[in-house]
């Protein structure tokens, strides 16, 4: 997952904002809240792995395509995705049950081709466009640019989720949504480095992984839910041919002489690898609240980080604008936690109960 899985999944990271109830179990309790210190710090330790590697990722991902000497966001996308198939696709034929099972839970489910067709390609093409045109939009913006563009994800999934007809639109859920889109909008048009063409693929990616999340959500309301690695092996096929297409259109032929090393391109996509099999035991061990709110901190470190590595200015009315977003995302969290409550009695009474419920908790 490059880019691509962290945008991928996420960024499942969106995922558990969509499909909320995801972590209760049949007895309403929180699966993958640990009880004792040892699986408190087995968490923890979990989460500051895929905070790092997901951070290393995207950052390596924007050095291979400006000094690494590899310009072609399309053909490295195909190449996690080629990659992910042919590796998870191993792991499900040949390797031992035990392990097959501990990195792939639904391995063993059986798919027919009809299927696969009509619930894994009208995705797949979704989950390409949102991997291709998100690591595109890095030739031609910075780093922190387009993370503080991603709260857009959740604006674009609830209106997929609309047009699918597996949610209703409020006005709770519409001044979240505005909020968030206010807080990108603020964060975003005065940067410096400001692109049009990046701001342009960036939406185009924002509205692809929109329209993925609320295609994932029909389908797994007529239970289609598989394990999040099971996930990517299935899409990775389709959405590898459809990107390679798009690099041959678009993106060849490919020019190696300025490349450092293969190594460059495999050492990348093993990370692609490594990170979406990081991501599916994350989300195995954590809740949804945590897995939302750590993402966010992760988008914070990684802000950081890009900017002293690319040397990237980030003004106060940036910070500003992105504080916002995040806000929107929390208020976002709790709307889709206490739905009943806001559709019953409103925006201000549905986040006054959020809040004490919250404080009661802790």
């Amino acid at each position: 997952m490059s880019n691509s899985s962290a945008a991928s999944q996420s960024d499942v990271e969106t995922q558990p904002l969509v499909d909320v109830e995801q972590s209760l179990d049949t007895r309403g309790t929180m699966q993958g809240v640990p009880g004792s210190g040892r699986e408190k710090a087995e968490m923890a330790i979990w989460m500051v792995v895929w905070m790092l590697v997901s951070a290393v990722v995207v950052i390596y991902n924007k050095w291979v395509f400006t000094a690494g000497g590899f310009p072609y966001p399309l053909a490295l996308t195909s190449m996690h995705m080629i990659a992910c198939f042919v590796v998870f696709g191993s792991i499900r034929k040949f390797a031992p049950q035990d392990i097959r099972l501990a990195i792939m839970p639904d391995a063993d489910v059986e798919m027919s081709w009809p299927a696969y067709f009509k619930n894994y390609v009208s995705i797949s093409f979704f989950y390409a466009g949102t991997l291709g045109t998100g690591n595109l939009a890095y030739l031609f913006s910075s780093v922190p640019f387009i993370q503080m563009m991603k709260p857009m994800n959740c604006v674009f999934a609830s209106l997929a989720c609309f047009a699918c007809g597996v949610e209703s639109p409020t006005w709770s859920h519409m001044i979240i949504v505005c909020v968030i889109a206010l807080g990108v909008v603020t964060a975003t048009h005065h940067d410096g480095q400001f692109s049009m063409t990046g701001c342009l693929l960036q939406m185009c990616s924002s509205i692809s992984e929109g329209c993925r999340l609320g295609l994932m959500q029909m389908a797994t309301t007529k239970g289609l839910k598989l394990d999040p690695v099971s996930t990517v092996y299935n899409f990775s096929f389709a959405s590898a041919v459809l990107l390679s297409c798009a690099t041959f259109k678009l993106e060849w032929p490919l020019d190696f002489s300025r490349l450092i090393s293969p190594w460059v391109l495999v050492i990348n996509c093993i990370l692609a690898i490594l990170l979406n099999v990081i991501v599916a035991t994350v989300i195995k061990k954590t809740s949804a609240v945590i897995f939302t709110l750590s993402g966010i901190v992760k988008d914070i470190m990684l802000i950081v980080a890009s900017s002293f590595v690319f040397s990237t200015t980030i003004t106060i009315t940036m910070l500003f604008g992105y504080l916002i977003s995040v806000v929107g995302l929390m208020m976002f969290k709790a709307y889709k936690d206490n739905m009943k409550v806001f559709q019953e009695h409103g925006f201000l009474s549905g986040m006054s109960f959020a809040i004490q419920s919250a404080k009661q908790k802790s």
